[in-house]
């Protein structure tokens, strides 16, 4: 997953009707009214930086008084809901990696060298 936060400026008769139609488009997960040098942050999660650029550019910037954009891609996450979600998905991925290992052994598949899970590959006695 990719989260990007957009800065967005807007003229000021569209804040809200921007923040409105905004909040509406595919992955964008909340729009913000806030204070400052910018008037709206749009918090983006997506699967790819192409979805990232789709967002910004063909779903943020057709949106009418929508002046300039600034877009952030965040790569480390500090927050405690964050890291619940990352731990989340890092724990249904070894899920899935065991659930692997696991069919190949009932197939007798048995390789060398290293496997899924970086572990030396060995046969049971």
């Amino acid at each position: 997953m990719i989260t990007a936060l957009c800065f967005i400026k807007v003229s000021p008769e569209a804040i809200n009707s921007a923040g409105e139609q905004i909040a509406r488009i595919s992955g964008v997960r909340a729009a913000y009214s806030v204070t400052g040098q910018i008037d709206l942050v749009a918090l983006i999660e997506v699967t790819s930086h192409d979805d990232v650029a789709r967002v910004v550019t063909d779903g943020i910037g057709a949106v009418p008084g929508i002046v300039s954009t600034e877009t952030h891609i965040a790569f480390r996450t500090y927050s405690r809901e964050g890291a619940r979600r990352s731990r989340s998905r890092l724990l249904d991925r070894r899920r899935e990696l065991v659930l692997v290992v696991r069919r190949r052994s009932a197939v007798g598949v048995v390789g060398s060298g290293r496997g899924a899970l970086g572990a030396e590959d060995t046969e049971d006695p």
